[in-house]
């Protein structure tokens, strides 16, 4: 996660002055290009970190629970009970358990041992549940007893987390094929306004051309028989696309949760997917619409 928040602050800031650039040079939406590639890599670094998150949180149960039934077994302390334990089910935790022994069998203070695990690890489940384990267990508490308590908490937090994501991931990935069509048709009903308005143009110089100007000087004076300045309606369009984009990349993040820094990863869809509506749906719809 720390590679992701350093590249997320190297390369969005960046990414907005080339992208303020591009867009006064070569369109809006090579701004929204620019921003988007930007916000790919931390987004997927920080969804791969929470995926690896996500498996860690299963495994603090088994740990704890396992750990102070080791330590109540053996009648020793915390960091012999470490080497007693069965590792191999651990397969996420078992670097950072490593590292952990490795600590306080080098005589470094359990507690800055401790909260380095913790930071390693990067899980708020196995932060409180070890500072409870921890600190239940230095008090004086059973560390079978403890461990128990302890475990049960981190498996029903890992299980409302899961059963959440089960509800939400649906929900949260059909925001983003809804927003390709929904960007998609309001880039295409923008430029079927703008082909018509061009229509009505041609339409009236062929009406002129064709009667020579005679009697139709009170026609043409008509709003209808004229081309409205679709400028405003335009900067309205270009204002709901960025609304758009925008709630549909929190969308997804309220939704599963995690850290922050997951919403990059779908702002570089939705940005991404907007900036091609707005580049390929105007030249398309304008073949069709005004074939030459």
């Amino acid at each position: 996660l720390r590679w992701a928040k350093r590249s997320f602050f190297m390369l969005v800031p960046a990414s907005v002055l080339i992208g303020v650039f591009l867009a006064f040079n070569y369109g809006f939406p090579w701004f929204l290009i620019a921003v988007g590639l930007a916000f790919a890599p931390p987004g997927l670094l920080a969804w791969l970190d929470s995926a690896r998150v996500n498996k860690v949180d299963q495994e603090v149960a088994p740990f704890i629970r396992s750990l102070g039934n080791v330590t109540a077994a053996l009648g020793t302390t915390l960091s012999g009970s470490l080497a007693k334990i069965d590792r191999r089910s651990l397969g996420t935790l078992e670097p950072y358990i490593r590292r952990l022994q490795v600590r306080l069998n080098s005589k470094i203070s359990p507690e800055k041992s401790w909260d380095a695990f913790r930071d390693e690890v990067g899980s708020q489940l196995m932060n409180r549940t070890t500072r409870m384990f921890v600190d239940g267990v230095a008090l004086g508490g059973p560390p079978d007893r403890v461990g128990a308590i302890a475990s049960e908490y981190a498996m029903d937090s890992a299980m409302m987390r899961a059963r959440r994501v089960v509800s939400a991931a649906p929900f949260a990935f059909l925001t983003i094929p809804l927003h390709f069509a929904m960007t998609g048709l309001m880039v295409f009903v923008l430029e079927i306004m703008k082909a018509f308005n061009v229509r009505i143009g041609l339409a009236v110089l062929d009406l002129e051309s064709n009667s020579g100007g005679a009697g139709i000087g009170a026609a043409a004076t008509l709003p209808v028989f004229q081309q409205q300045d679709l400028g405003l309606l335009s900067n309205m369009t270009t204002v709901a696309l960025m609304s758009m984009t925008i709630g549909n990349a929190l969308t997804p993040k309220f939704a599963l949760g995690g850290h922050p820094l997951n919403t990059a990863l779908f702002g570089a869809i939705t940005f991404l997917m907007t900036a091609f509506n707005m580049l390929i749906i105007p030249s398309i719809a304008g073949g069709v619409l005004l074939p030459e």
